[in-house]
């Protein structure tokens, strides 16, 4: 298992997402901001959940 992962049988895996810091934009005045370096999660699905979610194909 990967470190800072979290594994549910079945059900799928978070797994921790570095990102880092980038420069954005301020979509109502339009200038640039910059986005601060943070953690995130990402999720993939388990295989009894995915056939679960399509049965009905």
């Amino acid at each position: 298992m990967e470190e800072g992962a979290i594994t549910s049988q079945g059900f799928g895996t978070f797994t921790l997402w570095p990102q880092s810091e980038r420069t954005g934009r301020n979509p109502q005045t339009g200038s640039p901001a910059l986005i601060p370096a943070r953690n995130s999660v990402k999720f993939k699905l388990g295989k009894d959940l995915l056939k679960f979610l399509n049965k009905g194909e």
